[in-house]
């Protein structure tokens, strides 16, 4: 990839780069899906006609933000997910082409999200472990 904007770039399971990361000056972040798969042999770049936006976060929301990798198809993304909605993050999943169709697959009801255990065959999210601090 010939990339001048990206700090981070993330790959699919097939490898391909699909989702990338740009900070704003005003430190906001936004995260970038490929229009179009670069094909074999071919370069991908960091030009702005190859990208379109997938999600814009706020600079409180953007640090407590993690990609997290894509379903099996490659077609839905798993995200640790935090907003302004609420003091707990939660693990989501979305459409690459529709971050607005989230559909929540893990949310904590007192604690926060301790880790996330990855079925790596399945390409999916095999257990999580909610973490509970007591006064």
């Amino acid at each position: 990839m010939r990339n001048k904007r990206f700090p981070e770039v993330y790959l699919d399971n097939d490898l391909n780069i699909r989702i990338a990361y740009e900070e704003q000056k005003d430190g906001t972040a936004i995260y970038y899906r490929v229009k179009r798969l670069a094909k074999p042999g071919q370069v991908l770049s960091s030009d702005k006609n190859r990208w379109e936006k997938l999600l814009h976060l706020s600079t409180e929301d953007s640090l407590s933000n993690a990609f997290m990798g894509f379903d099996k198809a490659n077609k839905n993304v798993y995200w640790l997910w935090s907003d302004s909605t609420s003091d707990l993050e939660k693990v989501v999943k979305f459409p690459i082409n529709n971050a607005k169709k989230r559909i929540t697959v893990f949310q904590p009801s007192k604690g926060g999200i301790g880790s996330v255990l990855w079925n790596y065959t399945d390409k999916s999210v095999l257990a999580i472990t909610e973490v509970r601090h007591s006064p």
